[in-house]
C-alpha cells in the first residue's frame, strides 16, 4: 500500500492553487501598472483634448433595448475648466467655468445651469451622482484617473491583447459589485485609452466609447469655456435625483459603498 500517495496529491493540489493565485496577482499587477501609466500621462497634462464615438444602450422596463449613438469632442484645462459637445442622436454642449456647468441641448433648444464645486474632480461626481447625467469618460478627466477607477472592491486586471483601430492594445477587464468595465490601452507608445466598455449593473445600461485624436497640449483660451447660449433657447430647471436630495448616512465611496468610483456610478 502506497501511503505517500495522499501526501503527493495534497502537495500537488497546493502547488496548483498557488500557481492560480500567482496568475491572478500577476494579471492584477500588470493591469494596474498599465492603468497607472495611463493615469500619469493624463494627470501630467495641464490641458488636453480628445474625441469619441459612443454607443449607450439601455434596457427599458418592457425588456427592449434602446441604443443612442453620439460623437463627442472634449477639452479640459486643469483644475476647473471643461468644454464638450456631442452630435449624433443627441446634440448637447457643456461649459464648466469653475462655478457652474451650463448644459445646452441644441435639439430641444433649451439650456440648464448646475451650480458646481470649484474643481473638475468634484464636479464630475456631482453631475453623475446628483443629476444622473451619463459621462462614461468622467473618471479619465480627473486629476488621478487610477484612484477614481479602482476601489478596494475592484477585481480583475490584464486579460489579453487585441487590435483596436489598428493599434495593439492590452485589454484590461475589471469587476465591481455595481459594474463591469473593460479598457483597452496601447502596449507601445503613449498609453492613452483607445476604447472603454462599461456595464452598469444597477440601471441596466452599457456604454462603449472609442477614443480618437488625443492631444496632451492643445491650444486653449478662456473664451472656450464661457457658455454660449443662442437667444431663442429657453432655460429649464435641472432636477436632481431623488436619492441625492433625501437625507442618508455618509458612506465611503472608495471602499464598497453604494456608489463606487465614477465610471461605476452611472
Amino acid at each position: 500500500m502506497n501511503t505517500r500517495a495522499p501526501v503527493r496529491i495534497a502537495i500537488t493540489a497546493a502547488a496548483l492553487m498557488a500557481c492560480v493565485g500567482c496568475g491572478v496577482r500577476d494579471k492584477r499587477t500588470r493591469g494596474e501598472e498599465l492603468l497607472k501609466k495611463t493615469s500619469t500621462s493624463i494627470a501630467n497634462a495641464s490641458a488636453f483634448s480628445f474625441s469619441t464615438d459612443e454607443v449607450t444602450e439601455r434596457t427599458t422596463r418592457d425588456g427592449t433595448t434602446k441604443a443612442i449613438h453620439t460623437q463627442r469632442q472634449i477639452t479640459v484645462r486643469r483644475p476647473n475648466r471643461l468644454w464638450f459637445k456631442t452630435s449624433g442622436d443627441r446634440g448637447t454642449e457643456g461649459f464648466y467655468d469653475g462655478s457652474r456647468l451650463t448644459l445646452v441641448f441644441h435639439g430641444e433648444k433649451v439650456f440648464g445651469i448646475i451650480p458646481t464645486p470649484p474643481t473638475l474632480d468634484e464636479t464630475v461626481h456631482v453631475v453623475s451622482e446628483r443629476y444622473d447625467i451619463p459621462l462614461p469618460i468622467g473618471d479619465l478627466i480627473t486629476t488621478d484617473p487610477h484612484t477614481s477607477l479602482i476601489s478596494s472592491q475592484t477585481t480583475g486586471g490584464w486579460e489579453s491583447e487585441e487590435l483596436i483601430d489598428g493599434k495593439q492594445c492590452a485589454r484590461l477587464v475589471w469587476h465591481h459589485p455595481n459594474v463591469d468595465w473593460t479598457i483597452w490601452i496601447p502596449t507601445f507608445g503613449e498609453p492613452l485609452p483607445r476604447q472603454l466598455w462599461v456595464n452598469y449593473k444597477t440601471n441596466k445600461r452599457t456604454a462603449t466609447v472609442l477614443f480618437k485624436d488625443w492631444n496632451l497640449s492643445p491650444k486653449v483660451n478662456e473664451e472656450m469655456f464661457e457658455s454660449r447660449i443662442p437667444d431663442d433657447y429657453e432655460g429649464v430647471a435641472m432636477i436632481q435625483r431623488a436619492a441625492a436630495v433625501l437625507p442618508h448616512p455618509p458612506t465611503d465611496t472608495r471602499d464598497g459603498a453604494s456608489t463606487p468610483p465614477n465610471v461605476q456610478r452611472r
